[in-house]
């Protein structure tokens, strides 16, 4: 008997979440708002919206870390190639420039949240 009561909370449980997924999907369609959007890309678009950018180099593995954290939400951000020379001044990269300030390394983006107020 006490399978029984597994299969049908589970059943139960599969159904909310279809449910649940559903009604964020037409909720999002009225509303215009991304109610499961991904968070990588509200801070693109946010730290693109307040002028940041990412200073990297193509030879750069650390810098392609960075980039990978974003994904595809990456387009959203400034991007500098340095290998063009376009970065004199900067001692290395990757480098984020956020509102004046410039911060060198890799940074998470729960660090790039705090550090753009995003």
């Amino acid at each position: 008997m006490g399978g029984r009561r597994v299969v049908v909370a589970l059943v139960v449980l599969v159904v909310l979440v279809v449910v649940l997924i559903g009604a964020s999907g037409w909720l999002s369609w009225v509303t215009g708002y991304g109610v499961l959007e991904d968070g990588k890309w509200n801070l693109a678009r946010c730290l693109g919206e307040k002028g940041a950018v990412m200073y990297g180099d193509a030879d750069c593995q650390v810098c392609d870390e960075q980039q990978k954290l974003f994904g595809d939400s990456f387009s959203e951000i400034e991007y500098v190639d340095c290998s063009a020379g376009e970065c004199e001044g900067l001692p290395g990269v990757p480098a984020w420039q956020i509102d004046g300030t410039v911060y060198y390394g890799v940074k998470g983006l729960d660090a790039l949240k705090v550090l753009s107020r995003c």
